[in-house]
């Protein structure tokens, strides 16, 4: 029997950039490559735990937005159940900018928390 697991927590998705280097404050970089990752703390855990073979259900919110589907769909390709995601129509979805040097150093230029700074017990118990 896969143990059963209800994750709660961010859902974000990183817009990351790959640079020969991190610029300084006030300094523009030319990047090399820029792609986006679904992630977050809680979706981050519910991923790796379905990998391992639990059966997993994710608790949490994502904006009304260009990246809330995004989101969901990449949770369920790695297969954790969506249904307990609410969608927010009043908050965007959380984002991290994110670059990142040739050895693999991040600095995160920004981040806006979106929804995952709205959790409380109103956001799980009504």
């Amino acid at each position: 029997m896969s143990a059963e697991i209800l994750a709660f927590g961010g859902i974000n998705m990183g817009l990351v950039t790959r640079s020969a280097r991190i610029p300084e404050l006030g300094e523009t970089v030319r990047g090399t490559r820029f792609y986006h990752s679904s992630g977050g703390k809680g979706a981050t855990q519910a991923v790796a735990a379905a990998r391992l073979g639990a059966r997993v259900k994710m608790v949490g919110r994502v904006g009304d937005d260009l990246f809330g589907p995004v989101l969901r769909a990449a949770l369920c390709r790695d297969g954790v159940d969506v249904g307990a995601i609410a969608v927010d129509e009043e908050h965007a979805s959380g984002v991290g900018v994110i670059m990142v040097d040739p050895q693999g150093a991040k600095s995160r230029a920004g981040y806006l928390w979106g929804q995952s700074a709205l959790w409380g017990r109103r956001t799980c118990c009504g």
